[in-house]
């Protein structure tokens, strides 16, 4: 949506992810450290950081919704999300989405897919940038589809590309953890869980426990072959949650991640210049500070 950004905001692209980027910031930051604290200020009270909060979301309201009138207006703009949301209609009504509505389908995407995105990116050509032979591997898978630009019919022919993905994702889940509410009276490990109890479920956690993977640490696309795909528990791996309440952006995750890396992998060649991937976890997984990469045209 690079047209539309500089149409819409009269902002170069980079100030405006700036801009952007910082708001989501604020308001993230906020939502977490409040879910978090064990005793909340009632929602009425004016805080500093409230204010701060309310003013960042009503300013990615403002670039939604001048998203959402700028397509309206000129149908041509490059912005499939957000005509997809303009045509769609309820399968049982017939009704359009409410404008209000889309403006908060906007902002959730911009919200829930853009530190998430970019850590399962970071992370994945951070491993690749230590293990120059699945990199090659990856590389050659994708110069079997010429020099075209990559598209999304072509996922099905990357297989060990998305293999790469899924371990990238198992060992660094953008979402670390997930909350639940228990909907019966259940036991777990021992301890009684009533119904009504808010549970939080360990991603990062169940994604390295040593009970349910062989060697958790290590960095192995191999888990997630075929073969052995079909050996692996339903709850085993869950970047994205599961049930009735797994992440709605799912598909469209797995489509731009494995469409970036590819895109990324078969122009560049990557050399990781840290050992470590530290990360912090203000609301979603993200890396915490600069990750140093050597990076280089591919011949």
């Amino acid at each position: 949506m690079r047209s539309l950004g500089r149409s819409v905001l009269g902002l170069d692209l980079n100030d405006r992810e700036d801009v952007i980027a910082n708001h989501m910031h604020v308001a993230s930051s906020y939502t977490a450290d409040r879910a978090l604290r064990p005793v909340r200020s009632p929602k009425w009270l004016p805080t500093p950081a409230r204010a701060r909060a309310r003013a960042s979301v009503a300013a990615l309201r403002m670039v939604t919704g001048d998203m959402l009138r700028a397509c309206r207006a000129d149908p041509s703009l490059d912005a499939p999300l957000v005509h997809a949301l303009i045509a769609a209609t309820d399968p049982e009504t017939g009704e359009s989405i409410a404008d209000a509505d889309i403006i908060n389908d906007l902002l959730i995407f911009m919200l829930a897919g853009h530190d998430t995105t970019a850590t399962a990116l970071t992370y994945a050509l951070w491993v690749l940038g230590h293990h120059p032979d699945v990199q090659d591997r990856v590389a050659d898978e994708i110069r079997q589809l010429g020099d075209r630009e990559i598209a999304p019919a072509d996922v099905s022919r990357l297989g060990y590309t998305v293999q790469v993905l899924h371990e990238a994702l198992r060992l660094c889940p953008p979402a670390a953890g997930v909350g639940r509410m228990a909907v019966r009276d259940m036991e777990v490990g021992g301890y009684r869980v009533e119904e009504g109890t808010l549970v939080l479920v360990g991603i990062y956690a169940v994604h390295r426990d040593p009970d349910v993977w062989r060697k958790p640490l290590d960095f192995d696309p191999e888990r997630f072959s075929p073969e052995a795909m079909k050996t692996l528990d339903r709850w085993q791996f869950i970047p994205f949650a599961g049930g009735s309440r797994s992440c709605i952006g799912e598909h469209f995750a797995r489509l731009e991640t494995t469409l970036a890396l590819a895109t990324i992998v078969r122009a560049k060649e990557i050399r990781s210049l840290d050992d470590d991937f530290p990360v912090d976890v203000p609301f979603t997984t993200v890396a915490k500070g600069p990750i140093r990469a050597h990076v280089t045209a591919r011949k």
